[in-house]
């Protein structure tokens, strides 16, 4: 996301020019700080529309940080410096609440299954982990044996799976993220795969600090091959509502 801005934004009174990329990149600093300072005011809508309520958000961001309130930015000041002071998430990890969230979510298996929410039905076991690509082999059911697996090992699975997903978001996401909003990030990259993570508008949205539009974006991953399963659908819901809860 851009880090300065071009003209002024703030009280046109002032003489701000309040152009609508300068104002985007303004929307988008307040709701990173906003995260960054784990407040739990409400996040703006980056959409590049002035406001009053811009100007209210950037003299209070300066009375936070001891800043002249002039309620106005302009580029390279001390204030668009302090809003642009901030890192992405680095070395976040989920919480044991989310493990068991998924879970419950996925379901345990203890010996090998086809996974009907995959186009190939893919072998799965334990939590939702891939064995492989299509359906179980007899190899397949000669390796697990008749008891399958433990839910201790298949919770380790799970761990070591979640790890993928929790390096990608680390590495992906530029803005500061929750607690909350790392689990569900994790637990939606975990589903989808860190190729379509990356490569989502979701993701677009929140590395220039639209956290609302993000969070709207879960929904659309709701689609299993050619159908949209009701437990999909309200697992993204749950995921969402996780993710709003910063």
């Amino acid at each position: 996301m851009n880090r300065d801005i071009g003209h002024s934004v703030g009280d046109p009174r002032q003489g701000a020019a309040n152009r609508t990329g300068d104002v985007e990149t303004v929307q988008g600093l307040l709701n990173v700080q906003m995260v960054k300072d784990r407040r739990s005011d409400r996040l703006t809508t980056v959409n590049g529309r002035f406001s009053p309520e811009v100007v209210e958000a950037v003299g209070e961001f300066q009375k936070r940080h001891s800043l002249a309130q002039t309620a106005v930015i302009k580029g390279g000041d001390l204030t668009i410096r302090a809003l642009a002071n901030f890192g992405g998430p680095r070395s976040m990890r989920v919480t044991g609440n989310l493990v068991t969230w998924l879970e419950a979510i996925e379901g345990f298996n203890a010996t090998p299954y086809d996974d009907a929410h995959t186009p190939t039905k893919n072998a799965t076991i334990g939590y939702g982990h891939k064995l492989h690509s299509g359906p179980v082999t007899e190899s397949d059911r000669e390796k697990w044996g008749p008891n399958g697996i433990s839910r201790a090992d298949a919770e380790g699975i799970l761990r070591r799976d979640l790890s993928r997903a929790e390096d990608t978001v680390n590495g992906e996401v530029h803005v500061p993220l929750t607690q909350n909003q790392f689990d569900a990030l994790a637990s939606l990259t975990f589903n989808i795969g860190p190729d379509a993570f990356g490569g989502s508008t979701l993701l677009r949205l929140l590395n220039r600090g639209d956290y609302a539009g993000a969070a709207e974006q879960f929904l659309v991953w709701t689609r299993s091959g050619s159908t949209h399963p009701p437990g999909l659908t309200t697992r993204r819901r749950e995921e969402k509502e996780r993710f709003e809860r910063h």
